[in-house]
């Protein structure tokens, strides 16, 4: 990575930018069931007719547990992700056309006799 260049240097930055905002979009989607969790567990803490409690435990546990899957696959979807980019990057580096822009630094003029 050290011979690339600006302009490669900027797409592999775009590709990682890229991982990162589908991370966070998958990390958003458990956001929505993590506060479902809690709100069902403040309300188990209140005081509630012992019917309506085993109806919001049992809602709960199926809650927890969908959290859970639901977080193992987010581990998952991100670790995928991370090789995907790798595996991107590689491949832009491979097939990205290096170019040469040569620059005169000095003039030689030749003087005849």
């Amino acid at each position: 990575m050290e011979r690339t260049g600006t302009a490669e240097k900027e797409e592999i930055d775009r590709l990682k930018a890229q991982t990162t905002d589908t991370k966070r979009k998958l990390e958003r989607s458990l956001d929505v069931l993590r506060y479902q969790v809690k709100t069902a567990q403040n309300d188990l803490g209140k005081d509630i007719p012992r019917l309506e409690k085993l109806k919001l435990q049992k809602q709960l546990t199926a809650m927890s547990k969908e959290l859970k899957q639901g977080e193992q696959t987010l581990f998952m979807d991100s670790i995928q992700l991370d090789m995907k980019r790798d595996q991107n990057i590689q491949e832009f580096i491979a097939t990205s056309q290096l170019t040469a822009d040569a620059q005169r630094q000095f003039v030689i003029r030749v003087i005849g006799n």
